[in-house]
């Protein structure tokens, strides 16, 4: 709106600049239709009186034609200086508002740049005090599992979230899943989840770390004969029978106004597994796909849209 009006300002200060060259370029009609009651005639009459006028059968005396004349250069001259304020009122009145507009411009000028001033102030203070929760790391334990029938091992798999921001993370929502059966890492839809699953959110205060909810899968399935290995060593998982993917996402809002939610994505790979006295280490490498965030996620608005969904 601004740029318009300012736009339209201009344009008529240009038009008002070009009717005065117009009107000073164009020749005095006074000093061309009155030629003849110039100074030169005028002393040459008086040098050489001229007989009474006759207009039919009336006699006008010379004093009275005279008288007429006179009057008519002092009305030539009239409209002569009339014009000439004419042209001098559209002159002051173009330079006037040539004046406003230079005004107005350094004046749109300055709350230009007091604007971007004022957002760049804005957006510096939510990048430095919003929210930012990233993916810290994951963590397994064993868990023994009894029942009637039998007792097995299972292993309990999480991720852990952390928000290094000064402001709360608000309407936070994660998922996390696991599988040893895939062929190849997550298509997108099994990274995105269940279309039916419906996801609760919380709150992640600043400087804060929160676990994701937990994955159970049967020990042999995840490690096979790991533990058989000696203490310090690393069991390495063979590929060609055995793709372990653990993934994952999380998606919140910050507290400021205006802003859009953000997303964080993991995945990881299975490598190996380290013994240790009491248990074990599991070694995770990431995939090739599904590490990223906010809008550098590829299906950004997918995953927002399943997450918020209701």
């Amino acid at each position: 709106m601004a740029d318009n009006s300012f736009g339209a300002l201009v344009q008529r200060a240009l038009d008002i600049a070009e009717r005065v060259i117009d009107k000073l370029s164009q020749p005095d009609p006074i000093n061309k239709d009155h030629r003849g009651i110039g100074s030169g005639d005028k002393t040459e009459q008086h040098q050489h009186a001229s007989p009474p006028v006759l207009i039919g059968k009336l006699e006008i005396p010379q004093g009275l034609v005279d008288e007429h004349k006179a009057n008519r250069e002092q009305q030539a001259t009239h409209t002569q200086d009339q014009g000439g304020r004419d042209r001098l009122r559209l002159v002051v009145e173009t330079l006037t508002l040539l004046s406003v507009v230079i005004a107005t411009f350094f004046a749109y000028r300055a709350l230009s740049t007091a604007t971007k001033s004022a957002d760049i102030a804005r957006v510096s203070l939510e990048s430095g005090q919003r929210a930012f929760v990233s993916f810290v790391s994951l963590s397994a334990s064993r868990s023994h599992h009894t029942t009637k029938e039998q007792s097995h091992i299972d292993i309990l798999m999480n991720a852990q979230w952390e928000n290094s921001g000064d402001t709360p993370a608000i309407d936070v929502v994660k998922r996390i899943e696991a599988s040893s059966v895939l062929a190849a890492e997550p298509t997108f839809e099994q990274f995105l989840g269940p279309e039916e699953a419906k996801y609760p959110s919380g709150t992640i205060g600043p400087k804060l770390r929160q676990n994701s909810s937990v994955v159970r899968k049967p020990e042999e399935e995840i490690v096979g004969d790991a533990l058989s290995t000696e203490l310090g060593k690393q069991w390495k998982v063979d590929f060609n029978t055995k793709k372990v993917y653990l993934w994952g996402w999380v998606v919140y809002r910050d507290i400021f106004p205006n802003t859009e939610p953000h997303l964080m994505a993991f995945c990881s790979r299975l490598i190996g597994v380290t013994r240790t006295k009491d248990t074990f280490l599991l070694n995770w490498t990431s995939c090739e796909a599904h590490n990223c965030s906010d809008r550098f996620c590829p299906n950004y608005e997918q995953v927002i849209a399943r997450a918020y969904r209701r």
